[in-house]
């Protein structure tokens, strides 16, 4: 163990010498040893702007570049939104409000002409009476087919509510 002391010790002084000597030239930088580092002095300005020119007017450039194209982006008009269907759904629930406080005599009078699938939505939204009394005061196929709508739309509310709720 002894032997294996005397070998170490003169090996790390003259390997810590060593690097101590080389950061003393500059040779190794030393943080810890200022005494190495030398100081670079620019050269003289030659009246063309020194010798940091070429990257000032380069500098210059990309900005005034930089300008240009962040010009050309602002003038760029975004496309138009995608025109979407109109939500009827809004809608349909105000319209089935309004019907559920109408008299059913004036109801039949008004829905003879709807079509049987908007009018089975509407009809999906309203109070079971109402709807109970329209169907009754309609000839029977014309009420049979709205039974139908109605179904449909409720089975097609049920669905969307279902995948809502899976997607959510």
């Amino acid at each position: 163990m002894k032997k294996a002391l005397l070998i170490l010790v003169p090996l790390l002084l003259l390997g810590g010498g060593a690097t101590v000597g080389l950061g003393m030239l500059g040779i190794v930088n030393l943080p810890f040893l200022p005494l190495g580092k030398k100081k670079v002095k620019l050269p003289p300005d030659d009246g063309k702007g020194g010798p940091l020119a070429p990257f000032v007017a380069s500098m210059q450039s990309l900005g005034k570049r930089a300008e240009a194209e962040a010009a050309r982006l602002k003038a760029i008009k975004p496309p138009p939104a995608p025109k979407l269907p109109p939500d009827l759904s809004a809608g349909e629930a105000k319209l089935a409000g309004l019907w559920a406080e109408m008299p059913t005599d004036k109801l039949v009078a008004l829905t003879a002409k709807w079509p049987i699938d908007s009018l089975g939505r509407i009809l999906a939204r309203m109070d079971g009476d109402a709807v109970t009394s329209l169907l009754a005061a309609l000839p029977p196929p014309r009420a049979a087919d709205l039974s139908r709508a109605v179904a449909a739309a409720t089975d097609e509310t049920a669905q969307k509510v279902h995948t809502d709720l899976k997607n959510g």
